[in-house]
This record gives C-alpha cells, sequence and structure tokens, in this order.
C-alpha cells in the first residue's frame, strides 16, 4: 500500500511541476494559442495521482493474494 501512496505522490508532484512549467513557459515564449502541454497537468492528476489513490482504497478493502507478483507492474508503470 506505502508503493501506491508514493506513486500518488509522485504523480502529484509531477502535475504541479506540468502545470507551472507549462504555464510559464508559454508565458515566457509569448504564446497564447493552444498547446498540448495545457493537459499536462490535468492528465498527470486524474490518471496518475486519482487512479493511485483509487488503488490504495482497493488494496485496503480488497487485499490482494500476492503481493509480491506485481514487481513487473510497477517496473511497467513506473517508467
Amino acid at each position: 500500500m506505502k508503493r501506491y501512496m508514493n506513486a500518488a505522490l509522485l504523480y502529484a508532484i509531477l502535475a504541479m511541476v506540468g502545470g507551472v512549467f507549462y504555464r510559464e513557459f508559454t508565458k515566457f515564449q509569448g504564446f497564447t494559442g493552444k498547446t498540448t502541454l495545457s493537459v499536462v497537468h490535468t492528465h498527470y492528476f486524474l490518471l496518475g495521482m486519482v487512479f493511485f489513490l483509487m488503488l490504495l482504497l482497493l488494496e485496503k478493502n480488497f487485499p490482494s493474494p500476492a503481493p509480491k507478483q506485481v514487481g513487473l507492474y510497477w517496473s511497467i508503470t513506473l517508467v
């Protein structure tokens, strides 16, 4: 469960960094149009942090019988 919490925290930090980078980079460049950088903040919050927080709740309520077998999952997810 601690891994899920750490992953959620990591994605929250990445979302904040992505949002600040998007705002400051486009302001510095004087860009006023639409860009794909605008979805980085939302994407990392929803698909990263919220996903792992929901996974944390599921793991708390329904513990998996074999927690040691998720090593491959974590190596793929956190790349």
